[in-house]
């Protein structure tokens, strides 16, 4: 491997507006190392780096891998001086200079297109630069040029990584294709790009039957190994492989296949999946690649609606707003935790039809002659300001179009950007700005169910979530489509002046009285098997949750509405049935509570498998509660009984929220699940809205 020192390694030259970087490489054979051409320790990397108007660029292809935590150690050498790179970029530029016609990269790479076409030439270790009388044209129609972000974004600049990562999805957009590099190949991943093979030629011939063909052992693990690869469990590719209209090539070593025909056996694959009737001891199916077409399929449709068709008809549920997306791919891997916001930046353009790529909102505080800024209903966006070169986009509540403007010439008639790609700020001040984008911009008070007091928070204001991990420990976000607690469909919230406080309008329903710990401990892991868990340890929980709601082990009416029996029997299952698709039900399971309190026995979880596995993941990480008035909870472990916490049902917002009394304000303790209010039940029941400011 070649070596490079400080004084060798490659220094960038700052790019014009609009400008990108492209490369070209080839691998080097010969002198001290000498070898074969196939075996890259006998070999180096050269490449020429040049910078294009985005508008104005040849034909290039975009690469989408996983950087690795590995320190950069390879050496590419780089208009003549060194550049470090980690190992997985290495090899794939390994393969994609293997994939060049012979001596591509001395042929066709070319510099500033000034007064002059400059090419690459090189002597074995040295590169030099030399005129070329070739065209323009020529050079801009020749293969071989590279996108990659690793070395066409100049990593060390800051301002420019800034600028760069805003223009990610015109230049995936731009793209002659992509590849999508999984890593070198083994003969597991052999395996498994040949069965992804049969199974699309099957499907291609037998389009409209069910897949009659048997996936052997060895295929369904070799298949499931593929799905386990790093890159599968990557935030940014979510942006860069869901590029819709854009070849996509998944490689793997010296494996290809189209993404389509991967979609196409992956589709195969879950059918049989389906049709097996029985969980086999490996998966071959890849949830994240059928996540990534249905999210290129998305893309593509926006795209393709005209200005006055309906966003919502053709969005999925999961992307229909950047709180969703978040939530979505929650358990996707970033080394910066800015980038679990970042990356969906171009995603959400895309989707939300906007045309520039940065995304910054703002608020006109003081034309509405106030020391706040509101909005109120459901516009989409009430200003959705996107900065480049001064100009910004706002949108007009009163209109259905976009209207130009010039910059402020008040800088204090906005409060400073909201949302933007920056990666100077504070992490705590990046999570404030994504909030309040969610809060304010797009009327998302599901944000407040990613709120909660327990485990590590991003910042000391309570209605900010921590985005870096934002799973609960009690998740109700997922059932806000099949509930809505407010009888007032529409929203208002308003954000301080300073941005360190927001004010919400909500019913307040009732103090909480009393509290039961929640099955599970906050440092445990959510375990499905009896075995691991323990009858002992559940029989323990269940005769004092059962205790806890009949003391005196009597049966009474709960609040007018049925027995109690029966809504604690709904409450633990919140209201769905058993399984894991969410559907509302009323057949639900019974625990037998009461006589449980009454000394009756416990059962037995080994007996009841599927309905211990819903009360676990449902409800075993939620602390029980009684209010004063009577009203039976779920809610958040940190909620606690006489310390004035708070049920409150915010206008707009489907499932309630537990909110702490600190005097002046306050603060956010997490979500909550009521039994008998989340139909909609205190509709025409005489509770009032009022004001909730929250620190």
């Amino acid at each position: 491997m070649l070596e490079a020192s400080a004084e060798d390694m490659y220094r960038y030259k700052q790019l014009r507006d609009g400008e990108i970087r492209l490369l070209q490489c080839q691998r080097h054979t010969g002198g001290r190392s000498g070898g074969d051409s196939n075996d890259p320790a006998g070999s180096h990397l050269q490449g020429f780096i040049q910078s294009f108007a985005s508008a104005a660029c040849p034909r290039y292809a975009a690469l989408s891998y996983c950087w690795g935590t590995d320190q950069p150690s390879e050496c590419l050498v780089l208009n003549g001086e060194g550049a470090l790179l980690r190992n997985n970029l290495y090899r794939l530029l390994c393969r994609l200079s293997e994939d060049l016609p012979e001596n591509t990269a001395r042929r066709h790479n070319s510099g500033h297109f000034d007064d002059q076409i400059q090419v690459l030439t090189n002597d074995a270790y040295n590169l030099t630069i030399k005129e070329s009388p070739r065209s323009l044209q020529e050079v801009k129609d020749a293969p071989g040029f590279i996108w990659t972000d690793a070395l066409c974004i100049d990593q060390q600049n800051i301002a420019e990584k800034n600028v760069q990562l805003g223009m990610l999805g015109e230049i995936y957009a731009k793209a002659e294709r992509i590849i999508i590099w999984l890593g070198e190949s083994d003969e597991s991943s052999r395996a498994a790009f040949n069965a992804w093979r049969s199974l699309a030629r099957w499907a291609r011939s037998n389009p409209q039957d069910r897949p009659d063909l048997e996936l052997s052992p060895d295929e369904c693990r070799a298949l499931e190994d593929l799905r386990e690869r790093e890159y599968w469990r990557r935030v940014w590719i979510w942006q860069e492989a869901s590029t819709p209209m854009v070849p996509r090539d998944i490689w793997c070593g010296d494996e290809r296949i189209a993404f389509e025909d991967a979609v196409l056996a992956n589709d195969v694959a879950r059918q049989w999946l389906l049709a097996l009737n029985r969980i086999p001891e490996a998966n071959p199916w890849n949830t994240e690649l059928e996540g990534l077409n249905t999210l290129s399929h998305i893309r593509q449709t926006k795209r393709n609606m005209g200005p006055s068709d309906s966003l919502e008809s053709t969005i999925i549920r999961g992307w229909d707003s950047l709180l969703s997306m978040l939530y979505t791919t929650l358990d996707l891997q970033a080394t910066n935790p800015r980038d679990k916001i970042y990356a969906l930046l171009s995603v959400y353009a895309d989707i939300r039809n906007l045309p520039l790529n940065q995304i910054i909102y703002r608020i006109d505080s003081h034309a509405r002659g106030s020391e706040s800024s509101s909005h109120r209903g459901n516009w989409p966006l009430e200003e959705a300001l996107i900065g480049q070169k001064g100009t910004f986009l706002r949108v007009d509540p009163e209109l259905s179009h976009w209207d130009h403007e010039a910059p402020p010439q008040n800088s204090k008639s906005y409060s400073s950007a909201l949302l933007r790609i920056d990666y100077d700020l504070p992490l705590e001040e990046t999570s404030r700005e994504s909030a309040i984008f969610m809060l304010i911009g797009e009327q998302d008070l599901r944000t407040l169910l990613l709120c909660s007091m327990t485990g590590p928070r991003a910042s000391i204001h309570t209605w900010i979530p921590n985005f870096r991990n934002i799973s609960q420990r009690f998740n109700l976000f997922d059932y806000c489509h099949l509930f809505n607690a407010s009888p007032n469909a529409a929203s208002e919230v308003t954000l301080a002046q300073y941005r360190n406080k927001v004010t919400l309008r909500g019913i307040l329903l009732d103090e909480v009285a009393s509290v039961h710990p929640p099955l599970t401990a906050t440092g445990d892991s959510l375990v499905s098997d009896p075995v691991e868990f323990g009858q002992q340890r559940f029989a323990e929980w269940i005769q004092s949750i059962a205790r806890f709601i009949f003391p005196k082990a009597k049966e009474r009416r709960y609040l007018g509405i049925g027995s109690l029996s029966q809504a604690v029997d709904r409450l633990l299952a919140l209201h769905c049935a058993p399984g894991m698709v969410l559907t509302r039900s009323d057949s639900v399971t019974h625990w037998g509570l009461l006589e449980i309190a009454a000394g009756g026995q416990v059962p037995r979880i080994d007996a009841m498998m599927t309905e211990f596995t819903d009360l676990l993941l449902r409800v075993s990480k939620a602390s029980l509660f009684w209010t004063r008035g009577g009203f039976l909870g779920l809610g958040d472990p940190s909620i606690r009984g006489y310390q004035r916490d708070y049920i409150v049902v915010f206008d707009g917002l489907s499932i309630p929220v537990v909110i702490r009394d600190a005097g002046a304000f306050n603060m956010v303790v997490g979500p909550a699940f009521v039994q008998g209010i989340m139909d909609g039940e205190l509709s025409g029941k005489g509770y009032q809205s009022r004001n909730f400011t929250i620190h």
